[in-house]
């Protein structure tokens, strides 16, 4: 069947649509078990459960309702997107490209000391997060 696949990738939410050849809308696909139900978008998280995932991820919703969304650990993978297709950073002792905690930040606050986000206790090193 000919058609269109878009995904929009958000910083927050993603969600995948499809079009059919026709001039019928674009509707969004519900992806069970990644997406929310109404509307249906994918969280934008992943919860990495091993070094490389090799344990598993979890992925949208999974997260939520696994209630670590609000989680500290390395990993938690959020707000992402900005590194897609970028060259990989050097990580520096005690910090992760992919950790919450730099997630948003600028360069400059990314290069500064290794503190982590409590104030002056480096975060723990997490080796399965380096690209």
């Amino acid at each position: 069947m000919p058609g269109t696949l878009a995904i929009d990738l958000g910083s927050t939410t993603t969600v995948v649509a499809w079009q059919d050849g026709t001039a019928s809308p674009p509707r969004l696909l519900a992806l069970a078990p990644y997406a929310l139900d109404d509307p249906a978008v994918v969280p934008s998280l992943i919860w990495l459960t091993g070094p490389e995932g090799a344990a598993g991820a979890l992925v949208g919703r999974q997260v939520l309702d696994a209630g670590l969304a609000d989680a500290e650990g390395p990993g938690l993978l959020r707000d992402f997107k900005r590194r897609i297709g970028a060259s990989p950073e050097p990580s520096s002792p005690g910090r992760s490209p992919g950790a919450p905690a730099r997630a948003g930040g600028s360069q400059a606050e990314d290069s500064e000391g290794s503190e982590g986000p409590g104030g002056s206790e480096a975060a723990a090193p997490q080796p399965w997060l380096t690209p």
